[in-house]
């Protein structure tokens, strides 16, 4: 046997990054942990483990410095590097998780919400088993969203919009806001822009509790998110990317696709471009002559044709993920804030059409396919 069949042979696995099935997760699992690392490694987020200082618990102050810190730098260079690469995934994920929720107790200073829930999301990921759905992370989302509401409807400043008058008038200076709070008198824009904010954020949570609602609950999330970066383009660090990944967990992912296109139609670069980024090899191509679909795309369940088909095979093409992480974490400075814009301009777009076609799928005479039905 070869080097190469060698290697392939260890952890039984292929050694390809872009590749996220025959391991121990789920791909879209698998993709998302991946996801989560890479906007990690551009955030420089691996430089950035403590020392014991100030911790959360007396007895990590026996861990010597600096040996701890360097500790974690090579567990996460070793385990993230690892996980790319296919090899032993669900403990390099555990090992993962553990060195955020770890560096986060050991360090008052070192807290930030995005860590623990970045810290959590791979550590129930490594929990995750394959062919069972990942209800941990589910509830994970679910628990996050709604505490957020939660704790803003106790805070006095978010009830009143005193929070987001100042935040978006003196930190952020915000053109957008000052054009449009004088409409109405006492903050009411404010008031109205804090509460919906909860509403949603509840709301959300909530629905994700219940597996039926998770495509609206996630469109209730995004709103959240993107109204945000439109407004102060602000991504919070790698916050809102993984939140964005973690969205992954409840994406339906087949096991099998089959894609025809009509070769005598322009479509026919769909074959081509999709067929180079399926490093997994999921989609089997045919061709057909002309006829009403130029793009049919289907699984054992399920059938989509032209512009349908196409969103569908957006959604499961894991190479397409991973340049949207390398364009929303690899920016610094003003050009992180175009992109962070720029993004979030695209996702207000992709949060309309699917709007418009929630209400057309509900119109009278049509019926609604179900989340279940979509993976084959």
């Amino acid at each position: 046997m070869d080097l190469a069949g060698k290697l392939r042979g260890f952890g039984g696995s292929s050694w390809n990054p872009l590749r996220v099935t025959d391991t121990a997760l789920p791909p879209q699992l698998l993709l998302m942990a991946k996801l989560v690392v890479v906007g990690l490694v551009l955030r420089n987020y691996h430089l950035g483990f403590p020392d014991v200082f100030a911790p959360f618990f007396e007895w990590m102050e026996v861990f010597p410095a600096p040996w701890y810190r360097r500790t974690f730098k090579v567990a996460f260079l070793v385990c993230g590097t690892a996980l790319l690469f296919n090899r032993t995934v669900r403990i390099n994920c555990l090992i993962l998780g553990s060195l955020f929720l770890l560096g986060t107790l050991s360090s008052k200073v070192y807290y930030r919400n995005a860590k623990v829930f970045v810290g959590l999301l791979l550590f129930l990921t490594g929990l995750q088993e394959r062919g069972k759905s990942p209800w941990m992370i589910w509830w994970q989302l679910a628990i996050m969203y709604f505490g957020a509401g939660l704790n803003k409807i106790l805070e006095a400043d978010w009830r009143t919009g005193q929070y987001f008058d100042y935040f978006l008038t003196e930190i952020y200076h915000s053109q957008a806001y000052a054009l449009i709070r004088d409409l109405l008198p006492g903050r009411w824009i404010a008031r109205l822009m804090c509460w919906s904010i909860i509403a949603l954020e509840i709301v959300a949570g909530v629905m994700f509790t219940i597996r039926r609602l998770h495509p609206e609950a996630v469109w209730l999330a995004a709103c959240v998110h993107v109204g945000a970066a439109l407004l102060v383009a602000g991504d919070y660090g790698i916050y809102v990317a993984a939140v964005l990944a973690s969205y992954m967990s409840l994406l339906p992912w087949p096991e099998r696709l089959h894609a025809s296109v009509d070769m005598a139609s322009p479509w026919r670069v769909v074959k081509r471009f999709f067929g180079a980024l399926d490093q997994d090899r999921v989609v089997e191509w045919n061709e057909h002559g002309q006829g009403s679909a130029r793009l049919v795309l289907s699984t054992a369940k399920r059938r989509w044709a032209d512009w349908t088909a196409l969103g569908w095979l957006i959604m499961w093409t894991p190479t397409l993920y991973f340049v949207t992480m390398i364009v929303l974490t690899a920016f610094s400075g003003n050009a992180r804030v175009w992109v962070v814009r720029g993004s979030a301009s695209v996702g207000a777009l992709i949060l309309a059409w699917t709007l418009v076609r929630w209400i057309i799928g509900r119109a009278p005479g049509r019926s609604r396919p179900t989340v279940s039905e979509a993976p084959g």
